[in-house]
């Protein structure tokens, strides 16, 4: 071995390696007699004093162990973890390579993990950073007896699967209904949850993968085109088909949805294509109310140009109640909701519009 004192010595990787060894023999994060960290030092500390291979291998600051020799009390060693992140990464891929991915561990399966693939790191750290568990689901099943908890959630390459799902023919794939999805998610999603895997590798948006488990709809995965033009493009059809201000209801829209929008998902296409604000299609969606779709409006342009409309008519910094709000509204707010109108033209906050509403409320409001 090459002397400490050499010029060409790594003294990081020297402590390094040591630490390491020591992790392997399963001496992380445990309290030993001063004793046997004597006889660690002995053993493999030789080339450095004793207070340097505690205070740099064993984690003991050095009026920590002087104390403990000097009282011959126990110590706690190596409570900081001696791999590197590349070291972990490569573990977490090694774990996910034998299969471990979205495998349920209760405390007991997770020791015997632990302590086969775990040396070098602390069991925390392991955990979190090699098996991809909460600290709170991982405090969870080791403070209560059964409690189970899946590792290597999610832990899958995101770009490789959706390059290897394209390579395969799977963009702009038509799935019809639920079978066809469980059928891409056993064969490319494994290493992933469920809705992980419909959002982030299909770009399925939640609501429309909740519809797809209840019923038997289609929907575009791996959808290429959503920019500005595929929208405009969109757009320009609908308008030429006759949908410019026409009312529809839920029922309605998803007719839409399903011969125009399935590059899209539901939310997208409500916003971006038919020009709905969100309170109007979840009013759709979940009141079953009726919205008018296609109003030629562009929100940032419109909430500016009638803010100065406003401000020119003399409101700017007015007092008003409930009924002056809603002739406001009636005079200024044609295509947005009473709710974008009051946010984003009037600038009140939500608290204050609600407020507003509120019934019998005579308080007035500056705009």
């Amino acid at each position: 071995m090459e002397s400490v004192e050499s010029s060409n010595f790594d003294v990081k990787e020297y402590f390094a390696k040591i630490k390491k060894a020591l992790h392997n023999l399963g001496y992380g994060d445990r309290i030993i007699d001063i004793s046997v960290a004597v006889t660690l030092y002995e053993n493999y500390g030789k080339d450095v004093s004793e207070e340097t291979f505690a205070n740099e291998v064993l984690g003991v600051k050095t009026t920590k162990y002087r104390k403990a020799k000097a009282n011959n009390t126990k110590i706690k060693i190596l409570s900081n973890d001696s791999l590197n992140d590349e070291e972990i990464e490569a573990l977490k891929q090694k774990l996910f390579s034998l299969g471990y991915s979205m495998t349920k561990v209760n405390y007991d399966e997770f020791r015997v993990l632990y302590n086969t693939f775990g040396y070098g790191l602390l069991e925390r750290t392991f955990a979190i950073k090699v098996l991809n568990l909460g600290y709170g689901n991982f405090r969870n099943i080791k403070e209560n007896n059964g409690c189970n908890a899946i590792i290597l959630k999610n832990s899958g390459n995101i770009e490789n699967t959706i390059s290897k799902m394209i390579e395969e023919g799977y963009e702009n794939y038509v799935i019809r209904g639920y079978d066809d999805f469980l059928a891409l998610y056993s064969k490319f999603g494994y290493s992933f949850s469920m809705t992980f895997f419909s959002e982030n590798i299909l770009k399925i948006s939640y609501d429309d993968y909740r519809r797809l488990r209840k019923t038997k709809v289609e929907l575009r995965v791996l959808s290429s085109d959503k920019s500005d033009n595929a929208i405009e493009n969109l757009k320009r059809v609908l308008e030429n088909n006759g949908y410019t201000g026409m009312v529809i209801n839920y029922e309605d829209f998803l007719k839409l949805y399903q011969e125009y929008g399935t590059l899209f998902s539901e939310k997208d296409f409500a916003l971006k294509v038919l020009n709905l604000s969100l309170d109007s299609y979840k009013s759709l969606k979940l009141k079953n109310s009726r919205a008018k779709i296609l109003n030629d409006r562009n929100s940032n342009y419109n909430y500016q140009s009638i803010k100065d409309e406003l401000v020119k008519q003399g409101f700017c910094n007015k007092a008003i109640d409930y009924e002056e709000f809603k002739q406001l509204y009636l005079d200024y707010g044609n295509g947005i909701d009473a709710k974008e109108f009051a946010l984003y033209v009037l600038d009140l906050s939500l608290d204050g519009y609600r407020a507003l509403r509120r019934i019998n409320n005579t308080d007035k409001f500056k705009i």
